[in-house]
């Protein structure tokens, strides 16, 4: 060769090896470092778990991985592996230029992908560090740092690494998650020689590899056969190990579909979970935690069922959707949580699944939100016996009592039933959930911005602005989440002591290390236990909201977009007080029945109020020598009353000469503001209405009204008698319901039928919504059946003989436990409902044609001429309407 073209050829080697080194300079001069590979923390799967850790709730990521050590990965699979992507991997230096050599020899002749040119290094480099970008300078690039990731770290370490981020198709990241993802497997070792290869083979083309997708079948054996060949050619398995692994079908777990169980309370654990971890949200799905929620499942699953059925049961009312909520009001703990009555139902506006109910919907309470009203009334100094008058009331003063309508009022709030029972105790308002008491507690004794405060106190975050809300705050205007209102009603569950709500229970890290634990909480007394323990002895068995010592509570019944429910047929009795009792029934059942030990600053006296399950009807003040009846009730240490009744005075006499005794209220009223609606009361209730078969007395007298004091003296309008008022034979006689010796009580639906069959009189006799008990104090006298007790009482206090004696069932009760139970609604001469005891008999009244109260109701405003609207007509309309009745059922 001349010397000239020897030169030349150095000079052209030497100008390649300075273009190397140059190129080198220029790919190399912005790479990442090879320390990157490992040094952030690969994104993991936090998990969600049930309280006792075993059922999976669902999990937050961003790439579905679980880490696993080199150490429990079997030889298959790793073998697998490398016969698969890189036999020279223990021993190349991150590249293989015989690999690369291959690949173009292959493309050129083939024209096809058969043999990847990429290690394992290189591919690992690609998944973490460069990307997937398809271009000659990210292959150098890649390239240059598998050289340089080869140099840093162990053949060991690399592919650790690997098994952990490479990409497995189907969202699963790493050997474990595709394991788990594609054969339900979480053991490695379990993995069969034809698994080991599919899976081996899955990285090179995930997404049209993926052997869960019919479409890719035929793709993924044939992956598989090749797989299965390198291994042979490696020395990991036999030819005979291949033939049978390559006759086996593919079978794997299938599509993986995301579920979650208690998808709502899932979303909640997230959020607490953010904020324990500093607010920091990718930490939630990068993180790898182990979160123990408060969860019980045997709970849940006893909720979404029966709110389920629930819902079910009353499509024909327009009720869709429902929420519960049920927390353990010692520690704070949510043990079941409903958002919507089905998550994945997206497509019916009335439920729409995934808005949740229970914890953003914000939902007006109705009358559960009394309860702050009358707590803060007793923190101020109310008593269960404090009384107001339950009239129509203008609370603005403006309107004419004796012409109220939307026209008048300023704000004229009405009670559901359109019933206005006079004087009333603390006690009874809550009981029946009187709209027109409640509005006059908050006014005279709670007031709004202290109410509010309580509110808060308790639990309830909503914002209520005390200038805008007014008196209507008491009933339930305002707003509120159903885990605020149950955390709150489980303060007097806990006895006035607040644990704010919790759904976890403890976090740990990847590594197993506990990071926050739900214990050494605050609990923070918010109402004193006295208060707690008075308004817990009221409200036994009365809301949506209810609760025993260790669980309490709330359920939402409606439609997301706010269609209204029946209101002819439907009420929060029959829609979420059965939904909250048949959930308490199961999960209490077993559970030891358990009551709140009386603290010791309440404590007893006896006070002018009827006797029964109510306590109402009197001035709630010590009894006087006319005060025809008392009875034992609870009071805060310094709040019993000092004064003698004053309500109760001596009426005029009559034409005989004898005396009886009247009725006169003396509310406490802001400026007497609200007498002359009390006068109109009284002015109604002595022309024969507004007794609504509870008052049967000489008379009422107004203070103000002379000539109604002149003629207090009437006699009792027979068929509406329900207390009886008689003589005293002694002027000290008061006799106490609960010290009486005889404790047979009598309940019973009667009804008082003329000889042509139609009703004149329908009662309900003992009980609550009663009007008092056969006699105050009394019972059943001795050799009499209760059957011949009611014929007798109707007969003494109505003039009524029975010719026909309907009723529901008698029942014998012990006063001192209460417990018969009933929900009725009735009006004089109306009775229509259901009555109920505590064993499930029951009797559903209704018209002659069946088609219940309401409707009835409506036939016979619209045959009188009447607006459902015009409430003194309406009044008068029921005091002179007689509906036929039929018996339904037994």
């Amino acid at each position: 060769m001349p010397p000239v073209v020897i030169a030349l050829v150095i000079a052209l080697l030497a100008l390649a090896a300075f273009g190397a080194v140059s190129a080198f300079a220029f790919f190399a001069s912005d790479l990442p470092s090879p320390e990157d590979l490992a040094r952030d923390p690969l994104a993991q799967s936090t998990k969600v778990f049930d309280r006792d850790g075993k059922t999976l709730l669902y999990q937050f990521e961003v790439e579905r991985r679980e880490v696993v050590s080199l150490s429990t990965i079997p030889q298959l699979v790793i073998d697998a592996t490398i016969a698969a992507e890189d036999k020279s991997f223990w021993t190349n230096p991150g590249v293989d230029i015989f690999g690369i050599a291959r690949a173009v020899r292959d493309d050129l002749l083939h024209k096809d992908v058969v043999s990847g040119a990429s290690t394992i290094t290189q591919q690992l480099v690609k998944q973490r560090i460069v990307g997937g970008e398809v271009t000659v300078s990210r292959k150098i690039k890649e390239a240059i740092l598998a050289v340089q990731v080869t140099r840093t770290y162990s053949k060991e370490q690399i592919l650790e690494l690997y098994f952990n981020q490479i990409y497995y198709g189907n969202q699963a990241y790493g050997i474990k998650a595709a394991a788990q993802t594609y054969f339900g497997k979480s053991d490695l070792s379990t993995l069969t020689v034809a698994e080991s290869a599919l899976l081996a083979g899955l990285p090179q083309s995930p997404s049209v590899l993926d052997p869960s997708q019919p479409d890719n079948v035929e793709r993924a054996k044939e992956r598989r056969s090749y797989v299965l060949d390198q291994m042979v050619d490696f020395g990991a398995i036999t030819a005979s190990q291949r033939d049978t692994a390559d006759a086996e079908a593919i079978t794997v777990a299938g599509p993986q579909l995301t579920t979650i169980t208690a998808p709502h309370f899932v979303f909640q654990v997230r959020n607490q979970l953010a904020q324990i971890l500093g607010g920091d949200e990718s930490a939630v799905t990068r993180g790898g935690f182990k979160v123990t929620t408060t969860l019980d499942t045997a709970k849940q699953d006893a909720a979404e069922r029966t709110v389920k059925d629930s819902v079910e049961s009353l499509h024909d009312k327009n009720v869709w959707n429902a929420a519960l909520v049920s927390i353990d009001p010692r520690n704070g703990e949510i043990l079941a949580y409903v958002g919507s009555v089905d998550y994945y139902n997206h497509d019916d506006p009335r439920v729409q699944g995934q808005y949740d109910a229970a914890g953003i919907a914000q939902r007006q309470p109705g009358s559960s939100f009394k309860m702050f009203n009358y707590v803060t009334a007793l923190k101020k100094g109310a008593t269960p016996a404090t009384v107001v008058v339950d009239a129509r009331t203008d609370f603005t003063g403006r309107a004419d009592p004796t012409r109220m309508g939307p026209a008048t009022c300023g704000y004229c709030p009405e009670n559901a039933d359109l019933q206005y029972h006079g004087p009333v105790t603390m006690r009874q308002a809550i009981r029946e959930s009187r709209n027109v008491p409640a509005v006059k507690f908050l006014s005279q004794y709670s007031g709004i911005e202290d109410t509010i405060q309580t509110a808060h106190d308790m639990g309830i975050t909503a914002n209520i602005d005390p200038n805008t809300i007014g008196l209507s705050l008491t009933l339930g205007a305002k707003e509120v989440k159903l885990v605020d209102m149950t955390s709150a009603y489980g303060v007097l569950a806990n006895l006035g002591v607040r644990v704010t709500p919790t759904y976890i229970l403890k976090v740990e890290d990847s590594r197993g290390k506990v990071v926050w634990e739900h214990k050494d909480y605050e609990q923070k007394r918010v109402v004193d236990a006295g208060v707690a323990w008075l308004m817990t002895d009221i409200l036994k068995d009365v809301y949506s909201v209810g609760y025993v010592p260790s669980l309490v509570t709330g359920v939402w019944m409606g439609n997301a977009n706010g269609d209204p429910m029946s209101s002819r047929d439907f009420s929060s009795a029959m829609g979420p007080g059965v939904l909250w009792r048949d959930y308490m029934k199961e999960v209490l059942d077993g559970v030891p029945a358990a009551d709140w030990e009386r603290p010791s600053n309440i404590v007893q006296a006896t006070v002018v109020a009827a006797p029964g399950a109510f306590g109402g009807y009197g001035s709630g003040l010590l009894p006087s020598n006319l005060s025809p009846f008392s009875m034992t009730e609870f009071f805060l240490k310094g709040t019993v009353p000092t004064q003698t009744d004053n309500w109760w005075v001596e009426g005029c006499p009559g034409p005989d000469g004898t005396r009886r005794i009247a009725l006169k209220p003396q509310e406490r009223a802001p400026g007497n503001v609200w007498q002359k609606y009390t006068d109109e009361w009284i002015r109604s209730a002595n022309a024969g209405a507004r007794s609504y078969g509870r008052y049967a007395i000489a008379g009422i007298q107004s203070r103000t009204d002379s000539a109604a004091e002149r003629h207090a003296v009437r006699d009792p309008v027979a068929h509406v008698a329900a207390v009886p008022v008689r003589a005293h034979a002694r002027p000290d006689s008061h006799p106490d319901a609960h010290a009486h010796p005889v404790m047979r009580r009598v309940g019973a639906i009667v009804a008082c039928v003329d000889a042509s069959g139609r009703v004149l009189l329908v009662r309900q006799r003992g009980g609550p919504f009663a009007g008092a008990w056969l006699l105050p104090g009394g019972g059943v006298e001795e050799g009499e059946s209760p059957e011949d007790a009611v014929r007798r009482e109707t007969l003494e206090e109505t003039g009524c003989g029975l010719t026909q004696l309907a009723h529901v069932a008698t029942y014998e009760v012990d006063e001192r436990t209460e417990d018969f139970r009933a929900l009725v609604h009735l009006f004089r001469g109306t009775a229509l409902g259901e009555a109920r005891a505590e064993d499930g008999s029951a009797v559903r009244w209704s018209a002659a044609d069946g088609s219940g109260y309401h409707a009835a109701l409506r036939r016979e405003l619209a045959d009188a001429g009447l607006r459902s609207e015009d409430d003194e007509r309406l009044a008068r309309a029921l005091s002179v309407t007689n509906v036929t009745m039929r018996r339904v059922d037994k």
